[in-house]
C-alpha cells in the first residue's frame, strides 16, 4: 500500500528475518490507494509507470550481466545449495524464484571462465533479456533528499528494512531492483522521470 503509516513502524523481532523471502507473493502487486506519489516521512514513494519499468529494466539487467557490476553479481549469487554461504547471505535461487534448471543455467553463465565468452558472442544479451520475462508487479521508487548525512542515510536504511519486514508479515512481498540505480543509463532516465512526477 502507498498510504503513509498512521503510526511509526512497529519493531520487528529477529524471528521475522529468517522466514522472510523476497517475491514470495509474486502476482500480488500493490495497488496505490491514493495518488502515485505519497509522502513517506521525509522522502517519497513513487509508483513508477509500468511502461517506464518495461523500457529500463532490460537495459539495467543487461548492464548487470555484462557491465562492471557483473563480477560483483557473480560473487553475490548463491545458486549452489551445497555452498556453505547459501543460507548465510546473497541472492539464492529461492529468493530469485528460479527453477532448478534456471539456477543451473545462471550459475553456468556467470562462471568466470564462461561469462567472458558469452559476452563476446552476444549470448549474455539474450540471457539478460530473459531476466525480465517475469512480471515484476508494481515498482515503487523511494526518494530522499540528496544532502543526507551518513547517519540520516543509515537511518533511512533501517526504516526500509523494517518496512520490508512489516510488509512481509502483512502478506506483501518486496524485491529490490537496484540495478535500475546501478546502471548509469537507467539511473539518468529514472532520475529524469522521477523529477517529472
Amino acid at each position: 500500500r502507498t498510504d503513509p503509516p498512521s503510526a511509526p513502524l512497529t519493531v520487528t523481532s529477529a524471528s521475522n528475518v529468517p522466514a522472510r523471502r523476497t517475491k514470495a507473493a509474486a502476482g500480488r502487486a500493490c495497488r496505490p490507494t491514493r495518488d502515485a506519489t505519497t509522502t513517506v516521512r521525509d522522502g517519497h514513494a513513487v509508483v513508477l509507470p509500468g511502461a517506464l519499468v518495461d523500457e529500463l529494466l532490460p537495459v539495467a539487467d543487461r548492464w548487470s550481466m555484462e557491465g562492471p557490476a557483473a563480477d560483483e553479481l557473480a560473487q553475490w549469487l548463491r545458486l549452489d545449495r551445497a555452498d556453505p554461504r547459501y543460507v548465510q547471505d546473497g541472492l539464492s535461487d529461492r529468493a530469485l524464484e528460479l527453477s532448478r534448471p534456471e539456477a543451473v543455467g545462471l550459475r553456468w553463465a556467470m562462471h568466470p571462465r564462461i561469462a567472458p565468452w558469452l559476452r563476446r558472442t552476444g549470448a549474455m544479451r539474450v540471457l539478460a533479456r530473459q531476466a525480465t520475462v517475469r512480471p515484476v508487479g508494481t515498482v515503487v521508487a523511494l526518494t530522499d533528499p540528496a544532502d543526507l548525512s551518513d547517519e540520516e542515510l543509515a537511518e533511512r536504511g533501517r526504516r526500509l528494512l523494517r518496512l520490508w519486514l512489516v510488509a512481509d508479515r502483512s502478506g506483501w512481498s518486496a524485491h529490490p531492483l537496484s540495478q535500475l540505480l546501478d546502471c548509469p543509463q537507467t539511473q539518468v532516465a529514472l532520475g529524469g522521470a522521477l523529477g517529472a512526477v
